[in-house]
């Protein structure tokens, strides 16, 4: 009786349990360069909620043809240019990426940084999606701004390109994400701080020095801080009126330490490109003093 009973319900509950979601059909090269090459149109007939999943899966791989051209850019027009996805796909992607920031996080040299640095990339594009087309609540928001910031401090990998695997570039993609936080209206005060905060401690603790752009990358962060109509004012005055000093105690003995020299290098790179960048900008209390400050640094050096 008791067998029957267990019989029952077993088919009871395999009758009216939720199928399992089923997997994007993997499609080949052809297809996604077909697409490519089709300015990243959608092909007809086709769902972009279910190919979204397949173009994820590229984003770990050292091809950079899957990676690049189809994971990053393929998805970057389909989510941002073309709004082809609906927002419960977007906080499914949200979540998976973000997710994707801790994997094999810490180490430095393998090929698990791909998957680590373009979802980075990708949430940048779900954070300049949502300042153009709100679709997260202040919870989700908060918490990529952490999550950004958490992986901001703990990757260790500092590449920038590889001759065969292409861009790698995990301090440039993570900056990029933190430039579009900077711009959200949904980004508190206490927030701006902690961007500048952790991108400086990022400049500053660098051993290598920038040599693909990361310099720049890292400047529009401050750039989008800084033209915030909430702007703080006086946000990078301590870390500038610190650079002349470092500078000196850098060649104040006769052998050069390479880890400082990397990590004083990269701070006169990127004040010297946020500098260029607010050179022309319309007066504010924040741009002013900014200006102000790097002047005054980069006068000293």
């Amino acid at each position: 009786m008791r067998a029957r009973f267990l019989a029952s319900l077993c088919l009871l509950l395999s009758a009216t349990a939720p199928a399992e979601p089923q997997k994007a059909a993997s499609h080949s090269r052809e297809f996604w360069r077909e697409i490519a090459k089709n300015d990243a149109k959608l092909p007809e007939g086709e769902s972009a909620a279910v190919l979204i999943q397949e173009l994820s899966s590229y984003l770990g791989s050292p091809d950079p043809e899957l990676r690049d051209s189809f994971g990053y850019e393929i998805s970057a027009a389909w989510i941002y240019r073309d709004r082809s996805l609906g927002p419960e796909v977007l906080r499914g992607l949200l979540a998976s990426w973000q997710k994707n920031l801790e994997a094999g996080v810490g180490q430095t040299g393998t090929d698990a940084v791909f998957l680590r640095s373009f979802s980075a990339l990708n949430l940048s594009v779900l954070a300049a999606l949502d300042n153009a087309a709100p679709f997260l609540s202040q919870e989700e928001f908060d918490s990529l701004h952490s999550a950004a910031l958490a992986y901001l401090a703990a990757e260790k990998d500092t590449r920038g390109y590889d001759p065969v695997k292409g861009w790698i570039h995990p301090t440039a993609h993570t900056a990029d994400l933190l430039k579009f936080l900077a711009r959200s209206p949904r980004l508190k005060p206490g927030d701006q701080e902690a961007i500048a905060r952790g991108l400086l401690s990022k400049v500053e603790s660098s051993t290598t020095v920038f040599a693909f752009g990361e310099d720049e990358r890292i400047a529009r962060v401050f750039v989008s801080l800084l033209r915030r109509k909430d702007a703080t004012p006086g946000l990078l005055d301590r870390w500038l009126e610190g650079l002349p000093k470092a500078q000196r105690a850098l060649f104040a003995t006769p052998r050069l330490d390479l880890p400082r020299y990397a990590s004083v290098q990269n701070q006169k790179s990127v004040a010297r490109c946020l500098f260029a960048f607010i050179a022309k900008d319309p007066a504010s209390e924040a741009i002013d003093s900014a200006r102000k400050a790097l002047l005054g640094a980069l006068s000293a050096l």
